[in-house]
């Protein structure tokens, strides 16, 4: 399992690679709850 550290880091990675991206297919890519990605969100 990775550390919410590395997972956010692979968001913004994901983001600045695929500028439209849902977050069905973040959470998909990271193996995560869509819930999840919304933090992650939030904290970036």
């Amino acid at each position: 399992m990775y550390s919410p550290t590395t997972r956010l880091l692979a968001v913004l990675a994901l983001l600045q690679t695929h500028q439209q991206m849902s977050g069905a297919e973040i959470a998909c890519r990271l193996e995560v709850d869509v819930r999840t990605v919304r933090r992650y969100i939030t904290s970036l």
